[in-house]
């Protein structure tokens, strides 16, 4: 943006002329004054920093049929480079995490009964520190698809609802080839942010593609609901309009700003319709 020249126009209608502009993920955190993700100051239209939440050490991220689990940090330092051999980082992250466990994924498919057995065939890859650019540490390659849910729920509920996924994945029988995933944000008061007003934790669920998730995702719905579970807004869910709006004090308010802003309906489709109602 300041190589470009756009950042004196964007200061100029936002700041100037008052013209709404709504951020979403990155587009909200550069509002602010700063971020602990990066080293660059914001635009500084929230006089504010975005900080991380403090991570729980108890917390760890549970792979069905299995007795153990694998914790990841991302922590922003002033190291230098220091990324492992290409050699050992093709082993890692394509054959290991895409071609081994994308066949693995396979094969259950095709027998499920053998699932909980292939969930111990891949050895952990112990534990690896490394040094890199930001977008070479967040961003891998991944040739395995699947469908995904994912909840937002406060962050002192996230033990109790995850020990409740697992009961329940073991007491409705279901055979699952991917790891529940866990994370964390700190609270925000943007309207429709899934963080909005609370540190969350999120529960993300998978289902290898081409087998049947609903049945899975919705018991995993109903536990996250009881704890006013927010859907992430780009993941398979269930939700409408009238479910979520009790979950966002800032429902109305944000409803108001996007029917000024858009009267016609211009910028909706059939799944906007379905959980803003318009």
């Amino acid at each position: 943006l300041n190589d470009s020249g756009l950042r004196d126009k964007l200061d100029q209608l936002v700041m100037n002329e008052r013209i709404p502009i709504l951020g979403v993920c990155v587009g909200m955190q550069i509002m602010a004054s700063k971020s602990d993700e990066g080293r660059t100051n914001g635009l500084g239209w929230i006089d504010g920093n975005v900080v991380k939440i403090k991570p729980s050490p108890s917390i760890k991220t549970p792979l069905p049929h299995m007795g153990w689990a694998l914790t990841k940090r991302n922590n922003v330092t002033d190291k230098p480079a220091d990324p492992p051999a290409r050699v050992k980082t093709w082993i890692n992250k394509m054959l290991l995490e895409n071609i081994a466990f994308g066949a693995l994924c396979y094969v259950g498919r095709t027998m499920p009964f053998l699932i909980p057995r292939l969930s111990n065939a891949l050895p952990s890859s112990g534990k690896t520190e490394y040094v890199n650019a930001s977008h070479r540490i967040f961003a891998s390659k991944r040739i395995v698809r699947f469908y995904e849910m994912e909840y937002s729920i406060r962050r002192d509920a996230v033990v109790e609802a995850l020990n409740r996924v697992r009961r329940m994945v073991d007491d409705c029988g279901f055979l699952l080839n991917f790891p529940v995933e866990v994370r964390f944000t700190a609270g925000d008061d943007i309207p429709l942010s899934t963080g909005s007003g609370r540190d969350s934790a999120y529960i993300a669920v998978h289902v290898f593609k081409g087998m049947k998730y609903e049945p899975y995702f919705r018991e995993v719905e109903a536990i996250m609901s009881d704890y006013g579970g927010r859907p992430h807004w780009g993941k398979i869910h269930f939700k409408t309009a009238e479910s979520l709006e009790p979950l966002y004090p800032e429902w109305k308010r944000y409803i108001e700003v996007r029917n000024r802003l858009d009267p016609e309906g211009v910028f909706t489709n059939d799944y906007l319709r379905r959980v803003l109602g318009r």
